[in-house]
């Protein structure tokens, strides 16, 4: 390690020491309090197509940006059930900026797989560094000294319009699998392609580059670090930093599905809220919370969201037992986990139909929220990650001892 980079960390440590890490009430409670600016801001970032400033600015403001940040760099190395509960209430205000959150915590989580050099790259000088990631492997690339020369264009890339870095992803000859990095954002270009019919407020545009290095010590293998050696593995274990021992792909999944989840239930609130005030035409009910159908939907569609949630924390506690005990989950487990996730994220769908069709048709009007609570839901649940057939399929090919890597390399 050089002189400079243990200058640093000493500083940071010395500032860790001086400060107390928020608990997960606290975290959760800053996030509770952002709903109503979240709520006020996200009509405007649903039309813009990007989170507006003084949403990224309350957010920072409140710490979010820190939360999987290691502690000796000045941030909170919470863990994933705390990360869950976050995005689950900021979603309630704005499900745009709590996308964008679960995505730049999980790549923040990425970056402490990575050696101490390109943690300090990173974090160095701002602990709550903003981040996006995609992993789709749309690039070319060529091994150079020292690294990489990567060309190539990376679309979906949420949250990268408010970004200091990015993660890619590549195919490198050397790396089995594909390898992934991350990059500073000012060395890539953003084309503007995020039209889309919900979660607008992601500005998930491409990002585009043209022979870009990228230094070996920003680089880890996809495939073995989903398998649980990434390039850092050793000093984390050392340094007992069980954050960075959680499973690859639960982290990713639990930084997404508590936002489905958190909009789901908004949705519900409006829809108990409005029900006095309505009546359900070609009936004789003049109010829908006197209506029987209703009182069913109503009480279907909660059963289904209250339990998407309690699977999602259940997972969640799962996970972050595993890595506190350092017993990085097997492929079964992983592929159990993954089912999980998707079973919650279907659920909490499922849910938001019902909300959607009990209140009626009126929730497609465009100045009524819901409306856009549920284009976001609709576009969101679709994720690739949350696809209930393929996960189903990896977790029936594990079950009957077959190999899951025919149908996904990502467990």
């Amino acid at each position: 390690m050089n002189t400079d980079l243990d200058a640093s960390l000493a500083i940071k440590r010395s500032h860790d020491e001086g400060h107390a890490t928020p608990s997960r009430e606290e975290l959760i409670a800053r996030a509770e309090g952002l709903r109503d600016l979240l709520w006020a801001g996200a009509a405007d970032s649903d039309r813009n197509r990007r989170l507006n400033d003084t949403t990224v600015a309350a957010l920072n403001e409140a710490g979010i940006t820190r939360l999987f940040t290691p502690r000796r760099f000045g941030g909170y190395e919470a863990d994933n059930l705390t990360m869950l509960e976050v995005t689950m209430a900021l979603a309630r205000g704005d499900s745009s900026a709590a996308w964008v959150t679960g995505i730049g915590t999980a790549a923040a989580y990425m970056v402490g797989l990575l050696p101490e050099q390109a943690q300090a790259d990173v974090w160095g000088d701002n602990p709550g560094a903003r981040m996006s990631a995609v992993l789709a492997p749309t690039a070319k690339t060529v091994p150079v000294d020292g690294g990489y020369e990567v060309t190539g264009r990376w679309g979906y890339m949420s949250g990268c319009l408010h970004a200091d870095w990015a993660w890619i992803s590549f195919p490198a000859p050397d790396i089995r699998g594909l390898a992934i990095a991350v990059v500073p954002l000012k060395d890539l270009t953003i084309e503007d392609t995020w039209f889309v019919t919900g979660m607008r407020g992601t500005g998930s545009n491409t990002l585009v580059s043209d022979k870009l290095f990228v230094p070996s010590h920003r680089v880890t293998p996809l495939v073995a670090t989903t398998e649980g050696y990434p390039a850092n593995v050793e000093a984390i274990r050392s340094e007992k930093q069980s954050l960075y021992r959680s499973s690859f792909m639960g982290v990713f999944l639990l930084s997404l599905v508590g936002v489905v989840i958190g909009e789901v239930q908004a949705a519900r609130d409006i829809v108990i809220e409005k029900a006095p005030s309505r009546g359900v035409t070609t009936s004789k009910y003049f109010k829908q919370s006197e209506s029987v159908a209703f009182q069913l939907d109503l009480a279907d569609g909660s059963a289904k969201i209250e339990t998407a949630a309690t699977l999602a924390r259940d997972l969640a506690r799962e996970i972050d037992d595993f890595a506190r005990r350092d017993d990085y989950p097997d492929d079964q487990q992983r592929g159990a986990h993954r089912l999980k996730c998707a079973l919650a994220l279907k659920l909490a769908h499922e849910a938001m139909e019902i909300f959607i069709s009990a209140h009626g048709s009126s929730a497609f009007v465009e100045s009524n929220p819901l409306s856009r609570l549920w284009r976001n839901v609709s576009v969101a649940a679709r994720h690739a990650g949350f696809s209930y057939r393929i996960s189903e399929e990896v977790y029936g090919r594990l079950a009957l001892d077959l190999d899951p890597r025919t149908v996904s390399d990502i467990l």
